[in-house]
């Protein structure tokens, strides 16, 4: 059986226009993602456990891809 993961989309800190995909554990919809100014912020919405922060823009969504 094939899985589409769960994927996080974020500049790499170390280039302009340059992006990584990471794959979270959960579902796309137990993230929720803040935007403040530059600044943004993904958490688990059920225990406010902090998984990414820093530059944007950055968004979770499931992969169209399995993998």
């Amino acid at each position: 059986m094939t899985e589409h993961p769960t994927l996080l989309w974020h500049p790499k800190p170390d280039g302009v226009n340059s992006y990584r995909e990471t794959p979270l554990p959960l579902e796309p919809h137990e993230y929720h993602v803040i935007e403040v100014h530059d600044w943004w912020i993904v958490i688990v919405i059920v225990n406010g456990e902090m998984v990414y922060e820093g530059a944007g823009p950055v968004k979770v969504y499931r992969s169209p891809t399995p993998f």
